[in-house]
């Protein structure tokens, strides 16, 4: 996998190879063939369930105190999961490959610039003051249509 691809992008560009793979095993010889629409959803379930636990992740790392380790913040988000969702989550091993992928990331630290653009007040000045946060050129994203248009 090329590093500039994010694990979600190589998953659609190699989907057709994946289903060619997976067609061609001797295991499935006499079961019905799989629909590329049945992998399409099996992805919606899997986007679907690693996004709430992305804020479950979130709201257990806000809430962590000291002397917590990262298996007490994986227990800490299960439970909130749980909580929110009335259900357990199993898809840890598909939120341990994509973690770390762009798209939740992107996710995890614009909630962090919102906070920081204001700034505490000093105990001499009597007015706030705000900052506006740069963008990351890591996670720069490209402009979109509307904007290359009106160029």
């Amino acid at each position: 996998m090329p590093l500039s691809l994010s694990l979600v992008d190589w998953f659609l560009i190699t989907f057709p190879l994946v289903l060619a793979y997976f067609a061609a095993s001797p295991k499935l010889s006499g079961l019905p063939t799989r629909e590329p629409t049945h992998y399409k959803q099996r992805w919606r379930k899997i986007n679907e369930g690693v996004c709430k636990f992305v804020g479950c992740y979130d709201a257990a790392t806000k809430e962590k105190s000291s002397g917590q380790n990262e298996n007490d913040e994986m227990k800490m988000a299960h439970e909130i999961y749980f909580n929110d969702y009335k259900v357990k989550f199993t898809l840890e091993h598909a939120w341990l490959e994509l973690r770390h992928d762009q798209k939740w990331c992107d996710a995890s630290t614009t909630k962090d610039k919102v906070q920081s653009k204001r700034m505490k007040l000093d105990e001499h000045s009597a007015q706030s003051s705000t900052s506006v946060a740069g963008e990351d050129d890591q996670s720069a994203r490209p402009i979109g249509v509307k904007a290359a248009k009106a160029k």
